[in-house]
């Protein structure tokens, strides 16, 4: 899972163990930082991180979480690799205007975040963690949402593409862009087979 946000603002270790203290949430925090700085030294300072895993009491790990900036090696591959996934004709990612102006948005994209769920990440607990902190991450910065199998979703969480057969069932909250290239939200039935063929074409479904 991918979280692509539109500005370079610092989340500190601090303030991650602030978000999981205030939900009264028991957690163990270890990370990786920049330059020559501890451990101890990064929870008090803005230092950046780069990667942080989250585990229940036990040292169960749940998530491991990597950051990367334009100050960090690997930005720009994975941002490239991102592109090319969308424009991969075999990936299936619909619609295309949703793709092309994915595609640009990437481009500006100041800070990438890529949660690795791991051991304990499907236990309650596990899911109690990675809930708030991926919450918070996305509260804290505007972005765009990536999930493997089930496409993007735009700065307002709904869901503007598809991405293959799809994995996701039911009825979401998703978005086309309209004439003056803006998102227009509706309530997509993805049961609804007629409803998922135009919003891969891009087209507002009659019936939603």
């Amino acid at each position: 899972m991918y979280f692509y946000a539109s500005d370079n603002q610092t989340i500190n270790l601090d303030k991650i163990a602030h978000w999981l203290q205030t939900a009264m949430i028991d957690c163990e925090i270890e990370c990786e930082v920049e330059g020559d700085v501890s451990e101890g030294q990064a929870l008090l300072t803005d230092h950046k991180w780069k990667n942080i895993v989250l585990s229940i009491e036990e040292g169960s790990p749940v998530v491991e979480i990597e950051r990367f900036d334009k100050d960090t090696p690997g930005f720009s591959e994975v941002l490239n690799d991102a592109i090319r996934d969308l424009l991969d004709a075999e990936r299936h990612f619909y619609p295309i205007s949703a793709v092309t102006w994915l595609c640009r948005y990437l481009e500006s994209v100041e800070t990438v975040y890529r949660f690795t769920p791991s051991t304990c990440f499907t236990q309650a607990a596990g899911q109690t963690i990675f809930n708030e902190i991926w919450s918070n991450v996305r509260n804290f910065h505007k972005g765009v949402v990536y999930c493997p199998g089930e496409g993007f979703t735009n700065e307002d969480g709904a869901q503007i593409t598809t991405e293959g057969s799809g994995e996701m069932t039911g009825k979401i909250r998703a978005a086309i862009l309209d004439a003056s290239k803006a998102w227009s939200e509706f309530t997509l039935d993805l049961t609804d087979s007629d409803q998922v063929t135009d919003f891969k074409q891009g087209r507002l479904p009659q019936s939603s």
